[in-house]
């Protein structure tokens, strides 16, 4: 029982440092190829203290989240971790990134509102790839715990009130702002796809014999 209590808490845990890399790798990307096309930084402090709680939210709440334990012995291998997370970020930023610039380019947006949609575009992604990344042994795996739905659903609603009524942003209509949640949920699912065989290349997919 103890083994198997320890191999749940290592599932969480490698849930968790996967996360906070992609999350690190992805803000990074995005924000960094915004300042070049742009020339001007597309997240303000507020926006990036806002970012940073929200993500952490729901991120905190995988110490609750449903997991199976590996059959097998549980190695900690950074060098791996790292790699899939770099590349799991790479496509969750290509996502972002591409979901901004057909947003910006339909509707028209100018620099201010597409600060809105960076903020709502990163905060959606985050919660994302959360539930990308819990499942390393199929599609979608057990069941997310109660936190995790709790936190998930807090942070889209927060941020949707945010970017329609232009809470520390300017305010976004609603027809954007749901163009830009559907385009990331179609991203998602393609994601979720792809994640199987990288978790693999790197030796990090779950181990049940």
């Amino acid at each position: 029982s103890a083994i198997e209590t320890g191999r749940r808490v290592y599932e969480r845990m490698l849930t968790y440092t996967i996360m906070k890399l992609v999350k690190y790798f992805e803000i990074i990307g995005v924000l960094s190829a915004g300042f070049f096309l742009t020339k001007s930084f597309l997240l303000t402090p507020r926006l990036m203290v806002a970012l940073l709680l929200f993500n952490d939210f729901v991120t905190l709440s995988i110490a609750t989240d449903n997991v199976t334990a590996s059959r097998s012995f549980d190695v900690w291998r950074v060098g791996r971790l790292v790699g899939a997370a770099v590349s799991l970020s790479a496509l969750t930023a290509l996502a972002v990134f591409g979901t901004v610039i057909l947003t910006a380019h339909l509707w028209r947006l100018d620099v201010d509102h597409l600060r809105s949609v960076v903020f709502f575009a990163l905060v959606a992604m985050g919660q994302i790839a959360v539930f990308v990344v819990r499942a390393r042994s199929s599609l979608f795996g057990l069941p997310p715990s109660r936190w995790l739905l709790g936190t998930t659903a807090f942070a889209l609603v927060a941020t949707s009130i945010m970017a329609l009524r232009g809470i520390l942003t300017p305010a976004l209509p609603a027809v954007s702002l749901l163009t830009v949640a559907i385009l990331l949920v179609l991203a998602g699912l393609v994601i979720n796809t792809l994640k199987l065989p990288i978790l693999a290349s790197f030796g990090l997919a779950a181990r049940r014999s």
